[in-house]
């Protein structure tokens, strides 16, 4: 990983010269390497888990109505929009 991706991870402004007149930190090319750097390490940090786990821990901060709510968005998710019943049917055709 180059120190211009690392600087810009890290929220640091160009500090050189050459990095400061020359270097174009908006081209599509370096946008890429931002978001697969970006990519890597929230997978080296298990992102996606720590996130699940911060998540399931506020929902007891809910009141019964929101946690119901809250029940229904996580299933329409992992379900991708379709309701327990079709899952089950989906998941127990006969081919």
């Amino acid at each position: 990983m180059s120190n211009t991706i690392k600087d810009i991870l890290l929220g640091h402004a160009p500090q050189s010269i050459n990095e400061r007149h020359y270097v174009n930190r908006r081209t599509i090319k370096i946008s890429e390497k931002v978001q697969q750097a970006n990519t890597e390490i929230m997978e080296d940090f298990k992102f996606e888990k720590l996130a699940m786990i911060l998540y399931l821990n506020m929902i007891n901060f809910l009141s019964n109505k929101d946690k119901k709510t809250a029940e229904r968005i996580i299933l329409s998710e992992l379900f991708q929009g379709q309701t327990l019943l079709e899952q089950h049917k989906k998941n127990n055709q006969i081919t």
